[in-house]
């Protein structure tokens, strides 16, 4: 028979591991929540537009012309979806599986909602990583868009560890920007709400700097 003081040991190292276990069923819980991102029924006319779109833009700067295209968030995920088939990607480097992405418009801010897939203690976890990024331009100095939120599920990210998470999803990034290799001859970007719906768009301009009126 134990002794009532091994009982005690037992008691409290049993009573540590539910913690830890509850703890990370907890955690898991609140890492795989969906943040429920509305993707407005992605579909191929809209893919088209966005094509279309792009095309003349990227005539218009071929050609030195002065112009801005208008996107809406409908026409991005559309085309994303055409573009990523929106199926888990061919790859699994750094053990992590690409599922879908979805592009959020919000002020001057971009969302960027990536779900994938890892294995954490040998069974799969899904989980959607919301990252938030602030459209910066001054005058006719090169755009860039700053890292402004980071969460994972319903966990917010502390700030000190965006670099290391966000080189750890890497992977997840790369097999998406080499789709969008056009993205470096934006000459300047803005997200703004459109006249008529007053719904956010992204508008992609063929010069710089953006008119005063237009950052009103």
């Amino acid at each position: 028979m134990p002794s009532p003081r091994t009982k005690r040991v037992l008691f409290i190292v049993g009573l540590l591991f539910l913690v830890v276990f509850v703890g990370a069923l907890v955690g898991a819980y609140m890492i795989s929540r969906d943040p429920g991102f509305a993707f407005e029924n992605p579909n191929a006319f809209e893919a088209d537009r966005f094509a279309k779109k792009l095309a003349k833009y990227e005539n218009a700067l071929t050609n030195q012309q002065k112009g801005f295209v208008r996107f809406s968030q409908a026409e991005i995920n559309s085309y994303i979806r055409r573009s990523m088939t929106n199926r888990p990607a061919e790859t699994n480097a750094g053990g992590l599986h690409l599922q879908r992405i979805g592009i959020g418009l919000a002020n001057a801010n971009l969302m960027v909602y990536t779900w994938a897939q890892c294995k954490a203690l040998g069974l799969p976890l899904k989980f959607c990583v919301q990252r938030g990024f602030r459209i910066e331009q001054n005058g006719t100095n090169e755009w860039q868009m700053p890292l402004e939120s980071f969460k994972v599920g319903e966990v917010e990210v502390p700030r000190r560890y965006w670099d290391s998470a966000s080189a750890y999803l890497r992977p997840l990034d790369d097999s998406v920007i080499e789709q969008f290799a056009w993205r470096t001859n934006i000459q300047a970007i803005l997200v703004r709400k459109n006249e008529i719906s007053d719904h956010p768009e992204l508008r992609l301009y063929t010069y710089k700097p953006i008119p005063a009126e237009d950052l009103r």
